[in-house]
């Protein structure tokens, strides 16, 4: 077990990554009855050129903490303990942004950054903006969080995933990284994940408040994609396709940011962020 100990990493903080790691590990661990399982470390992304403690201070320290959520690590049968935090510092490929999965994510990372009251880039802007947009994935500090830490492989059912996410265990485990996080804008890849981060937000963060509702023009077209807010915690809560999603970039960048300038046309922007 300290092999594997030493394997699943940790942030520097006061609540301690690798103390929550431990206790997941455990956890499935003895849920499994196996010693050699699959788990998933995640949490804020590593940079190149930038320490473990500048990029926790950078992430702190940024106006918009936005964390991507998805349902598991596709292992594709196998069972390793991944590191997803590194991704970006171990592999020319996902640095240089190749794969659809990393630019679907980095044209939302930027959507999300520069749009403004001032500035609303549509979804044609992320073919015009290439390089900006690799830029700002290099340079803005942003979170990964398989929710459901156990790899799996190409598919996870929503039944599967509800039975996951529903165990008191793991439901407890995932509040105290969002704890540790702190997070202030959640893309939520999944329905389910976008109902599991309002609760989080109602029941756990400020028990007893609700989720706000801001209207999207696309939810006129029937779109499966939407937007609360949390205004106690001045939290903004996406509901987005995966993106591996069968579907162009633009679409993909508009299913995510054309609701989140919804909010930044709102009267909350300002409240949130100036």
């Amino acid at each position: 077990m300290e092999t594997t100990n030493q394997q699943l990493g940790f942030i520097r903080s006061e609540n301690d990554m690798t103390g929550l790691f431990r206790d997941w590990y455990e956890q499935i661990k003895h849920e499994n009855g196996e010693d050699d399982i699959s788990f998933v470390c995640d949490g804020v992304m590593y940079k190149r050129g930038k320490d473990e403690l500048t990029t926790e201070k950078d992430w702190k320290e940024s106006t918009k903490r936005i964390a991507f959520l998805l349902k598991d690590q596709n292992q594709d049968g196998f069972s390793w303990v991944d590191d997803t935090r590194k991704w970006l510092v171990c592999r020319d490929d996902n640095w240089n942004v190749e794969s659809k999965f990393l630019r679907n994510i980095a044209n939302a990372l930027w959507g999300i950054k520069v749009s403004s009251p001032q500035y609303l880039p549509d979804p044609k802007s992320v073919k015009q903006y290439h390089e900006d947009i690799t830029e700002c994935f290099r340079s803005t500090p942003f979170a990964f969080v398989e929710c459901k830490k156990q790899g799996g492989v190409s598919k996870l059912s929503n039944k599967a995933l509800k039975t996951y996410l529903g165990k008191d265990e793991y439901k407890d485990l995932l509040y105290r990284e969002f704890d540790i996080l702190d997070a202030n804008i959640f893309v939520c890849t999944n329905p389910l994940i976008y109902e599991f981060v309002q609760d989080y937000l109602t029941k756990r963060k400020c028990p007893g408040t609700q989720m706000t509702r801001v209207n999207s023009a696309l939810e006129k077209e029937k779109l499966e994609a939407s937007v609360t807010l949390h205004l106690p915690s001045k939290s903004i809560v996406l509901c987005s396709y995966h993106p591996s999603a069968i579907m162009s970039y633009e679409n993909f960048y508009k299913g995510v940011v054309t609701h989140y300038q919804a909010f930044v046309q709102s009267p909350y922007y300002d409240e949130f962020f100036n």
